[in-house]
């Protein structure tokens, strides 16, 4: 299905640069094809960021005016350095067999100023980035930079005009920390500009900037298009034992431990987002506590997840055994070659799952049973920790990751339908639900709190969940920790989801002995 030759960008006519997709960027390019969902797509990624920008402006209106100035100069920029973020991808019905992706030179200055006006919006009538990103905006055909003006604060000479922008983009162009990495040169180029002022040069778009466009995985990684003998015993392996599409793909000799969900829509509503903030003293105290015990926040995080979820499951007469079943995606710019494996390439999807999954046992007690004891609760813990954390060594530590990610993305999308003529409504809910993580760790060397005279805070990452489990999402910056969840309103409710996040937090801080009213 993937032809390697297709891999590189080529220019099929004058300024129209095309090349084929990669096993991850299909696989994500294809899911958000099954189904017809009115404007959304699955897994679209919403990135966010908040600004706050001096200025030395006589006026609020004038320092207004200088900072957006700055951004729009700022995102031509990003579109010198890092053009991929004015490609699309083109998948469907007619052409599944040859997915590929566009990107266009601009011929005239009339083409400029209308990509301007389709990816780069001021977002009237919100107030903050996070009221516009649950506002359910429709999925972009190219990445879209929005911004959302706040109130100017300071007086003439020191003001401080507040901005929070939100990127909207398809999975198959850019990942997670393809996000926070473009957001992190954004920032730069936008500090730059204004330094420059009205002396700010946009580097040329005239097309030598096809130069930088960013190639799929397999390129920037240099995998071979035929797999070495021990590559291939892996894949054989993988293709075996993997829980998600191997041939003992499911929760094993256990049912799925299930997410509890509200039955009765077929389809999909709206992606919501919930977010607990531990403040800086109780980060502290947390990071402290994980490293007694050689485990990472994300660790115990993703340990309370099944914990959480057991408290949620109905008790039956009998105690009930289930397997949580989760995978992990992973960075994978680390077994990228150079330049590729820089910021220098931020709009790109280099990630994959882990070659094999993981299952958790856990127990559901039975209806009317004693609260388990506090030295109970914690060997339970620390049970499910002990799995967590050897499934995430195993994969850190498996140096074969990199090779075997294109074949872990051909198992996932050898288990997807072909794309229908005419798209069924969806997608619908699964049997079961569950919470997968996502981990972005600690990311002030990505987005530094200060560049310039521009403050950052609150960056997070999500991707836009259309079914009826529940993303968790967790990011460090600036010493806070934000503990985030993303839902589907037509199965979760909003109190529901922010109960669930506490839960975890609460789990974690009780494992760990840690005072909870530090958090907030």
């Amino acid at each position: 299905m993937i032809d390697p030759a297709r891999l590189s960008w080529e220019e099929t006519s004058p300024g129209l640069w095309r090349r084929g997709l990669d096993e991850v960027e299909f696989y994500w390019a294809k899911v958000g094809k099954l189904h017809n969902s009115e404007g959304r797509r699955p897994f679209e990624i919403t990135g966010h960021v908040s600004l706050a920008i001096e200025t030395t402006a006589a006026s609020a209106d004038e320092a207004g005016e200088r900072v957006d100035t700055a951004l729009k100069n700022a995102w031509l920029t990003a579109r010198h350095f890092h053009p991929t973020i004015a490609s699309w991808t083109t998948v469907d019905h007619e052409n599944e067999a040859f997915p590929f992706k566009t990107y266009c030179c601009f011929v005239d200055p009339a083409e400029k100023d209308d990509w301007l006006k389709q990816t780069f919006f001021k977002a009237d009538g919100f107030e903050t980035g996070v009221e516009f990103a649950q506002s359910d905006p429709i999925a972009p055909k190219q990445p879209t930079l929005f911004i959302i003006s706040k109130p100017t604060t300071g007086e003439a000479g020191a003001y401080i005009v507040q901005r929070d922008l939100v990127l909207r983009a398809g999975h198959d162009t850019i990942d997670g920390a393809g996000t926070l990495l473009f957001f992190g040169k954004l920032l730069r180029y936008a500090s730059e500009a204004l330094e420059a002022g009205p002396g700010y040069v946009v580097p040329p778009l005239d097309g030598t900037e096809t130069k930088n466009l960013s190639p799929p995985y397999r390129v920037a990684a240099g995998i071979p298009a035929t797999p070495t003998p021990e590559i291939q015993r892996r894949i054989d392996a993988m293709s075996a034992r993997h829980v998600h599409f191997g041939r003992s793909a499911g929760s094993g000799d256990l049912p799925s431990l299930p997410l509890p969900f509200i039955k009765g829509s077929p389809v999909p509503g709206k992606n919501q987002r919930v977010e607990i903030i531990l403040d800086r003293p109780t980060v502290t105290k947390l990071l402290a506590a994980c490293k007694a015990i050689n485990a990472t926040v994300t660790h115990v995080l993703h340990a309370a997840v099944p914990l959480a979820i057991r408290d949620l499951v109905e008790r039956q007469p009998q105690e009930t055994k289930y397997n949580y079943v989760h995978d992990l995606l992973y960075n994978l710019r680390g077994f990228c070659q150079p330049p590729y494996s820089t910021a220098a390439h931020p709009v790109t999807a280099y990630h994959s799952g882990s070659t094999k999954g993981n299952r958790v046992p856990i127990t559901v007690p039975a209806a009317g049973a004693a609260p388990a004891s506090p030295e109970a609760r914690r060997d339970e813990f620390a049970a499910v920790l002990g799995s967590i954390w050897g499934y995430y060594t195993y994969v850190k530590n498996d140096a074969d990751q990199g090779q075997l990610a294109p074949y872990c993305w051909a198992g996932h999308l050898a288990g997807l339908p072909p794309i229908p003529k005419h798209p069924p409504p969806g997608p619908p809910p699964g049997e079961t639900a569950s919470v997968t993580v996502s981990s972005l760790g600690r990311v002030d060397g990505i987005i530094p709190p200060r560049v310039g005279n521009i403050r950052a805070s609150r960056p997070w990452v999500m991707g836009e969940e259309m079914s009826n489990s529940m993303g968790l999402f967790i990011v460090t910056h600036d010493g806070e920790l934000s503990v985030a969840a993303a839902y589907n309103d037509a199965w979760h409710g909003r109190a529901e989801a922010e109960a669930f996040v506490a839960r975890c937090v609460a789990l974690v801080l009780e494992f760990l002995g840690l005072n909870t009213e530090d958090g907030k």
